[in-house]
């Protein structure tokens, strides 16, 4: 069984769907969301589709689907800073304070708490959303243009997660500024 929340939005009311979502087993909470559960993937996925149709918001009712109230003090406890009170952002590799860095879910709250395939393939190697292993540093710019998206920024948050793959590239950086300016004075100096 699996627990589903059908609510309006700021286009549409749910009650104007009312007798679809009680036909399928879904009653009225005291929030005026339609909540209850399904029987299976496929009639999760017609409702979604029926959701959407229709500009509702759906969402899966579980534990994939809440953002907790404590994973920002979740994050701290179980994160060390990279240098003294200082945080690396996971994908730009900007150094924070650690009150100016904002947690980020690495996969998106509104993403797992939609898609059942994205929740079967979270449960291999994170216990909920609010895992630990879910939440990485970020710079509020790189955490507002992420959004709800996926793909690249998935691959740049578990690469940049770590500290030692900004401090090589930092360094890396600084070698070759220094190579460049050190090779610069050199040809001043041949002249």
């Amino acid at each position: 069984m699996i627990q589903v929340r059908v609510s309006g939005t700021k286009y549409r009311k749910a009650r104007r769907s009312w007798f679809h979502l009680r036909r399928i087993g879904l009653r009225k909470d005291r929030y005026g969301a339609y909540t209850g559960e399904l029987k299976g993937r496929r009639q999760v996925e017609k409702l979604k589709r029926y959701c959407e149709k229709k500009r509702l918001s759906f969402r899966i009712d579980n534990e994939y689907g809440r953002r907790g109230g404590s994973y920002r003090s979740i994050f701290f406890q179980t994160h060390a800073p990279a240098f003294g009170n200082y945080y690396f952002c996971a994908y730009c590799g900007r150094l924070l304070p650690k009150d100016r860095v904002t947690v980020d879910h690495l996969y998106p709250v509104g993403s797992a708490s939609r898609d059942l395939k994205l929740q079967k393939k979270l449960k291999r190697h994170i216990r909920g959303i609010n895992d630990p292993d879910n939440l990485i540093a970020a710079c509020r710019a790189c955490n507002q243009k992420k959004g709800t998206e996926m793909g690249r920024w998935i691959r740049r948050g578990k690469i940049g997660r770590h500290a030692w793959y900004w401090e090589l590239r930092w360094s890396f950086r600084f070698a070759l500024a220094a190579g460049v300016i050190f090779l610069a004075v050199w040809l001043i100096a041949v002249r």
